[in-house]
Parts: C-alpha cells; sequence; structure tokens
C-alpha cells in the first residue's frame, strides 16, 4: 500500500471513530449531567430578560421536578416539601425580586443509584443582584436526588452538605 492511501485509510477510520463517538446514546449518568446542566439555564435570569425568554425557559422548567420535591439548604426561605406544580410560582416570584441571577453549577458528580434513581453532587455559586442593585454570592454544597419517570430524570430531593459551619 503506498502511502497516500495509508493516509486515506486512517483518516477515514478516525472520522468513523469520531462519528460514532458523537452519535453513540449517552450514558445514564450523562443524561443526568446534562439534567442539572439545564436546571442552572433555566433558574439564570440576564438583566433584561424579556417575557418571552422567562416563558420558555418556565416551559422547560415545568417538567423537571417529581410530583413532590423537597428542599432543604440553609439560608434560603424556600425550604419544604412542594409539589411539582408549585415549583414554576415560587422560582417566578423569587427571580421577580431579582434584577440578574447567575447560577452556575461546578465539580458536578453523577452517582447512580440503581437503575431508576441517582444523586448529583455539585457546588452551587450564585450571584444575585437584586432590583435595588445590592449584589450578593451565596456558595453551597448540594446534593440532588433524580429519579427517573417515563425515560425522563426528575428531581425529587435538594439538600446541602455543609461543608463549613460556623
Amino acid at each position: 500500500m503506498n502511502r497516500k492511501k495509508l493516509v486515506s485509510v486512517v483518516v477515514l477510520i478516525l472520522v468513523g471513530l469520531a462519528a460514532f463517538w458523537w452519535l453513540r446514546p449517552p450514558s445514564e449518568a450523562e443524561r443526568v449531567a446534562k439534567r442539572v446542566t439545564a436546571l442552572a439555564e433555566c433558574l439564570n435570569k440576564n438583566a433584561g430578560e424579556t417575557n418571552t425568554v422567562m416563558a420558555l425557559k418556565f416551559n422547560s422548567l415545568s417538567g423537571m421536578f417529581a410530583d413532590s420535591v423537597s428542599v432543604d439548604i440553609s439560608e434560603m426561605n424556600l425550604n419544604g416539601t412542594y409539589s411539582s406544580s408549585e415549583i414554576p410560582s415560587l422560582v417566578s416570584r423569587y427571580r421577580a425580586m431579582l434584577d440578574s441571577l447567575a447560577l452556575a453549577f461546578h465539580d458536578l458528580a453523577v452517582t447512580l443509584d440503581g437503575a431508576d434513581r441517582a444523586t448529583a453532587t455539585f457546588t452551587a455559586r450564585a450571584t444575585l443582584r437584586a432590583r435595588n442593585g445590592q449584589e450578593q454570592t451565596e456558595t453551597h454544597e448540594v446534593h440532588a436526588q433524580l429519579r427517573k419517570v417515563d425515560d425522563k430524570w426528575v428531581f425529587t430531593r435538594f439538600h446541602e452538605e455543609n461543608v463549613l459551619v460556623r
């Protein structure tokens, strides 16, 4: 085989492997990680966000939660157990008090707890700017528990890991 044919064969094999890698179905852990990232994107609020963008985010948000969701994160006045229909209205009320909300999840680790349960552990960092211009940054180590319902991962519980206690 001459050099030109060898290079062509190697390139075709690499293209085939790349196509296989990109087109393969995601693993369950990757699907959970994508769901967690999508939650952060839905909760974010940019200054001057239009009602259309907010409606699109809330449309995505409505299918992310189980029938009953428990929240236990310090320094939040939203702790409790909520139905999936209550969560979008709570988020809407909270976002209305803010000019912007930048939420990012760092160090995301997913643990599958069986075929239909998973735990996502991440560091949540939120930078909030109130309507009066006051800015605040919060950082929490969060465990989100998810359950697979109708082939979709939905959130069932959020609780905080107390890393540093005063």
